[in-house]
């Protein structure tokens, strides 16, 4: 297991403190069950304007960035033989495809993608003088998640347009989420034709476990909703399935 990696200095906490204000977040986009794989029961809270930051994750509604995440909760289904298996998982791999409106977005904007001038301070750590996500999804600013380091964050434009995040996971996977992305939010995307900036997943593989030798534990079984988007406050559920 790689060892965490602190926040540098008082960089993000200093500087993102004064933004734990009121305000609203963006529109959230219209949760769809899975065609292809089993719906998980799940209950759907869309967001709403607000004087404070979400209870169940402390985000600021004020949001100081112009990338968010979707927020990924894993559930252990009653069938499985070991109901402790989220406890013995080291490594998540998460990789999830763009939906059209960001598809078109990275492909007006290259120099946003992770290798672009401007996209390696977002997608790199807080050194790089951007956002630095590779730090902030597992940034204690972001409120209540299993404690995580980033592997890595690794965008594909070739024959597939995705974003797959690896996290060394230390503890409480299976009652806290993890946060996916970055993602650009409605309000940069700014999609076309009513889309939202979203992202999903095509196959049970999209959601890996593995353990501290390197051999797969778990992956899907079925996830809900369909698509997720950017600064959603709902999360996307992941049943596991035992390998």
């Amino acid at each position: 297991m790689r060892a965490p990696r602190l926040l540098p200095s008082s960089l993000w906490t200093l500087a993102l403190l004064p933004a734990l204000v009121t305000g609203c977040g963006d529109d959230p986009s219209p949760a769809a069950d899975s065609s292809t794989t089993e719906a998980v029961d799940s209950s759907s809270t869309a967001p709403s304007e607000s004087s404070e930051s979400s209870s169940s994750t402390g985000v600021p509604d004020d949001w100081p960035f112009d990338h968010g995440y979707v927020m990924l909760r894993f559930v252990v289904p009653a069938s499985a033989p070991n109901q402790a298996i989220l406890d013995d998982t080291v490594t998540v791999v998460v990789t999830m495809h763009y939906g059209q409106c960001l598809d078109e977005y990275y492909e007006a904007n290259p120099d946003l993608q992770q290798f672009g001038e401007l996209g390696g301070p977002i997608f790199g750590d807080s050194s790089m003088g951007g956002e630095g996500w590779e730090e902030l999804l597992c940034s204690p600013l972001f409120g209540d998640h299993a404690q995580c380091t980033i592997v890595w964050i690794t965008q594909r434009f070739d024959a597939v347009r995705s974003l797959t995040v690896t996290y060394d996971t230390m503890a409480e996977l299976g009652t806290k989420p993890l946060f996916f992305g970055p993602l650009p939010t409605a309000a940069v995307a700014q999609c076309a034709d009513g889309l939202q900036p979203t992202v999903a997943a095509t196959g049970p593989m999209a959601f890996r476990g593995i353990d501290s030798t390197g051999a797969d534990l778990w992956i899907a079984s079925a996830w809900a909703p369909a698509e997720s988007a950017s600064r959603d406050q709902e999360p996307l559920m992941i049943t596991i399935e035992p390998m």
